[in-house]
């Protein structure tokens, strides 16, 4: 039987150049409890290199567009 982790969902590139926080709703919808941590954060910010699986991280550009893929990490 696979992992619960590696059979969920862990990247959402469909989200690239979407808004920052319509993306957070609507991978909050998708993941329910699955992830307790969405962060919004500035694409060059300074952020800890800790890999946590409950966690997604949506990087936007100055005008608060995703500009990577969002990912568990």
């Amino acid at each position: 039987m696979a992992d619960a982790v590696t059979a969920e969902k862990m990247t959402w590139p469909e989200h690239v150049g979407k808004q920052g926080e319509a993306v957070k709703t609507a991978i909050q919808t998708e993941c329910g409890d699955r992830v307790t941590t969405l962060e919004i954060m500035a694409e060059d910010s300074m952020m800890t290199m800790d890999y946590r699986t409950d966690r997604v991280r949506i990087m936007v550009g100055k005008d608060g567009v995703v500009t990577q893929a969002p990912m568990i990490g």
